[in-house]
């Protein structure tokens, strides 16, 4: 506003505010429009409602006693929503009045409703990220699934259920885990960001993710076929477990899976058999690798990772110290096949400490009983990849080539179930999260 429009002399003659009805031109509908005696604008519509600050409503022109005010709204976009107001008159009153108007900027309220806006949206926004800090924005997993009450499973954090898209009608599996339970969110973030770059086949396949204030919302593709730990525990016999034929095929996929996490820099850091599923119930299913939690994104410019995470079983030597790669995936796939054949892990013990004592020192053995029957190839293949030193043990693509693996093992058939007398019982589900917490470095 100028400086004179400021003086006393300078005010325009008029009462303390004007009321015009004007059309808008738009489905005739009419509006009324108030200039008070601060020189803004406003506007109503239909005379029902109280006056509203809103420039962007406002027609171009503005009829009044044989005078128009025009509202230069190429002015309003380009000024911060300041609108010059002009007019042309032949009545003397109203000239006067709507010419000292037109002297004036009228600073249209609008532009600190819209700040108020913007303010009240950066909150809202705040707002969000605090309530839901996994995915940054809040989520109804309703809106696009129906999740049925039957729980399938249930875990440390939450729960599995089936769930059906509303639009496509096709089955799902919805893991709803309860953010109160859980110590690390960032671990469960992590999850979720792995999940969704990649794409394999033996690899978990994540569908959407859904957050509200309480709960996080997987869904991922229906696997049907159960865990291969349910297989291991009822397969296994006093001379074994599962024939090599078929532990061979688990494994090769498996390596598989883990050999493409390790050419995009993902290593996993909790291969086991509760984390390897099978798609369906038939005896030549494909499995997947599932449960991201442990998992992180490591390139060889970040150095060694030093944070012992894992389940004790499976966990490497130089994972125990502190020190390692994603050399310590092959380590636990070397676990994995070596129960598979025999039923048991390893490296056994009442306690963790126990079994960190003889994963340290690398004590293990292949007792007669359960091994006197199996391949060379195979003893060799696990001998391979339990080597404590990370640099004589194969990677995964080495892996891939030994001749247990290119081979598929002896042409044994599937052992008979009729003898089910457990000598040697698996491990109970146990995960460790090894103290102190894990330090975030780059991840």
């Amino acid at each position: 506003m100028s400086s004179s429009s400021r003086t006393t002399s300078r005010r325009p003659i008029l009462p303390s505010s004007i009321s015009m009805v004007v059309d808008d031109g738009r489905n005739n509908r009419y509006h009324s429009v108030k200039v008070d005696e601060t020189m803004t604008i406003k506007y109503r519509a239909n005379h029902d409602d109280d006056y509203d600050d809103d420039e962007l409503s406002l027609p171009r022109t503005i009829s009044f006693n044989s005078s128009a005010i025009t509202i230069d709204t190429a002015s309003c976009a380009s000024s911060n929503n300041n609108c010059t107001v002009t007019s042309s008159s032949s009545n003397s009153c109203a000239t006067r009045s709507i010419a000292d108007t037109a002297s004036t900027r009228s600073t249209v309220t609008a532009s600190t409703r819209n700040s108020n806006k913007s303010r009240l949206s950066s909150i809202q926004r705040a707002k969000t990220v605090s309530s839901c800090p996994v995915t940054g924005h809040l989520s109804n997993v309703l809106e696009d699934y129906v999740i049925f009450p039957t729980v399938l499973g249930n875990g440390q954090y939450g729960k599995v259920r089936d769930c059906i898209n509303r639009r496509t009608r096709k089955y799902y599996a919805c893991k709803s885990i309860d953010k109160s339970k859980v110590g690390r969110l960032d671990h469960l973030q992590r999850e979720i960001e792995v999940l969704s770059m990649v794409d394999h086949r033996g690899i978990l396949k994540l569908v959407d993710c859904y957050e509200d204030a309480e709960q996080v919302h997987i869904i991922t593709k229906k696997y049907t076929g159960g865990e291969l730990f349910d297989v291991i525990v009822n397969e296994t016999t006093p001379t074994g477990c599962l024939d090599e034929r078929k532990a061979c095929r688990v494994i090769k996929s498996l390596l598989e899976a883990v050999d493409y996490l390790h050419e995009n820099n993902i290593v996993h850091r909790d291969i086991k058999p509760e984390n390897i599923l099978f798609e369906s119930k038939h005896e030549d299913s494909a499995i997947r690798l599932i449960d991201f939690g442990l998992s992180r994104l490591h390139t060889q410019d970040e150095g060694l990772m030093c944070n012992p995470v894992g389940t004790a079983y499976y966990m490497s030597p130089e994972l125990l110290k502190g020190k390692y790669n994603k050399a310590c995936d092959v380590w636990s796939i070397g676990v994995v096949a070596y129960i598979l054949l025999c039923g048991y892990p390893p490296f056994n013990g009442p306690t963790h400490d126990d079994i960190f004592d003889h994963i340290k020192r690398g004590e293990y053995k292949f007792p007669s009983q359960s091994w006197s029957d199996k391949s060379d190839d195979a003893i060799d293949f696990i001998i391979s990849l339990l080597k404590s030193s990370p640099r004589r043990r194969l990677n995964t693509k080495q892996a891939l080539m030994h001749p247990w693996i290119v081979g598929m093992g002896c042409n044994r058939s599937s052992r008979s179930s009729s003898s089910k007398t457990k000598q040697h019982q698996m491990p109970q589900r146990r995960r460790t999260r090894c103290d102190p917490p894990e330090t975030r470095r780059n991840e």
